[in-house]
């Protein structure tokens, strides 16, 4: 595309202690079909090289603008991009990610072309054992209604994606929205969902996966932490928006809570915190109903999710086994 005849499109990166990966990730964003870029690179105060490699990169391409701040999580950092960015479309990227040279212009000319306020890709990932899955929801373009949509992000599908990932946004629609600053986990999962619930009628996709996640080993993602209770706050939040618009969706994402906070029971007892599984319990009650009738969930992931419920130390014999 001749960058006379393009808009202005923002591509926010939040960057923190990525020395090794960022590389790759900037150079995929630099050679875009697309040119007419705006890049922000917020440096969430790292304390490695990651500063310094972003402003090398700005010295070489004027479309780079990098802000230094002191660490406060990547939704501020994210959320101090949105109110820096200047391009009429906004997308995200994560600072150790790779996006396809084609991607911008494709997400752009699928959103021109479908006349939405959203575009979105299918995607590809890395496994933890180093194996590449190409995730696609359809084989064709096809323009999706907004409860379709949310239908698939609450179910966790992961040939559309629940987070930002691979999609672009108009400046319209994410102009009144920010990722919380209280959540350290599903954050960007309730950014999504508030977006497409309040704003957008129909996301145009397009089946080429254009988005590539590249799998990080991090001892964090088996150990515990309190905040793994934000997944929870975050779906108890969503449920909150969806609650007026869709009774099945909001038995949907009941479900999830449910099927979350048995995920959080079993690292507890994997990390002997036992003192926090009547709390954990408690907060399922609510949602077991929703759980136990949901019609997208099988009927062997059904009993070991009651298992768990009714006996989560019993169940954690299984766990490792089951999942693997």
């Amino acid at each position: 595309m001749h960058e006379e005849n393009q808009h202005l499109i923002s591509i926010i990166v939040p960057v923190y202690n990525v020395e090794k990966y960022i590389y790759k990730t900037l150079d995929s964003i630099l050679f875009q079909t697309y040119n007419n870029l705006e890049i922000i690179l917020i440096n969430d105060g790292s304390t490695d090289n990651s500063g310094n490699i972003c402003d090398e990169y700005s010295e070489k391409d004027k479309r780079i603008k990098v802000i230094h701040k002191q660490n406060g999580g990547v939704s501020s950092a994210r959320n101090l991009g949105i109110d820096n960015a200047t391009g009429e479309w906004i997308t995200f990227i994560d600072s150790d990610d790779i996006i396809d040279k084609c991607m911008i212009e494709k997400l752009f000319k699928i959103a021109e072309k479908e006349n939405t306020k959203i575009s979105a890709s299918a995607h590809k990932y890395q496994t933890k054992d180093n194996e590449i899955k190409f995730v696609v929801l359809e084989n064709k373009t096809i323009r999706l209604n907004n409860t379709k949509v949310l239908e698939y992000i609450i179910r966790n599908d992961v040939d559309f994606g629940s987070s930002h990932h691979g999609k672009l946004f108009h400046r319209d629609v994410v102009k009144d929205f920010y990722f919380n600053t209280e959540l350290n986990h599903g954050e960007d999962y309730l950014f999504v969902i508030e977006v497409i619930a309040t704003y957008a009628k129909d996301i145009a996709y397009i089946p080429d996966a254009l988005y590539y996640y590249v799998f990080r080993p991090n001892s964090a993602s088996k150990s515990f932490s309190v905040k793994r209770f934000h997944s929870i706050d975050s779906l108890e939040r969503i449920a909150e928006i969806i609650r007026p618009l869709s009774l099945k969706l909001l038995h949907m994402v009941n479900a999830r809570i449910f099927m979350v906070i048995n995920s959080i029971s079993l690292r507890a007892v994997d990390n002997e915190k036992n003192e926090l599984i009547p709390i954990l319990l408690k907060r399922a009650k609510p949602y077991f109903i929703s759980f136990v009738f949901s019609k997208n969930i099988n009927f062997k992931r059904k009993i070991f999710g009651i298992l768990v419920f009714l006996f989560p130390k019993f169940a954690h014999k299984f766990w490792k086994k089951y999942y693997e």
